[in-house]
């Protein structure tokens, strides 16, 4: 089986590359500089690096037309660190430092922190990271949890 990180990549890539195709109108392979805005905003992206990119694209040190490979090497270190934010967050909860999620460290930092989740809410959520129905929480199932919830 693939590791969750390589899954949430090509299906991260698929989706981009649906996204791409959709705004690519002239259906060319490429996009100019209103059409890659558009995307970038479609993503979420933040606003300084639509506006970085927009001017790079306008005063030629990036190409008028971005190719998809192009754009994919744009938004691919944004995803990168948002893995790392998501491992740093899970090795934070990880109290006991055993590389796993139990019940009672999910509750304590939903619980006690933010916005004070309910014991019964904490219980949903663990049943829903629990893919594996183990008991625990790794860090690919919480990966896959914060990657399906956060688009």
């Amino acid at each position: 089986a693939l590791p969750i990180s390589a899954v949430l990549a090509v299906s991260r890539t698929e989706y981009l590359r649906r996204m791409f195709d959709i705004h690519d109108t002239r259906s060319c392979g490429a996009l100019d500089v209103r059409q890659t805005c558009n995307l970038l905003k479609c993503l979420n992206e933040p606003a300084w690096l639509i506006e970085n990119i927009s001017n790079q694209m306008k005063s030629g040190v990036a190409p008028p037309k971005i190719s998809f490979d192009h754009f994919v090497k744009i938004v691919s270190h944004r995803q990168r660190d948002f893995l790392r934010e998501v491992e740093a967050a899970f090795q934070i909860f990880d109290t006991n430092g055993d590389g796993f999620l139990d019940c009672a460290e999910l509750r304590h930092v939903l619980c006690n922190l933010g916005e004070r989740m309910s014991e019964d809410e904490v219980d949903d959520i663990f049943r829903e990271l629990d893919l594996n129905h183990d008991d625990r929480i790794g860090l690919e199932e919480f990966l896959s949890f914060v990657s399906r919830h956060s688009s």
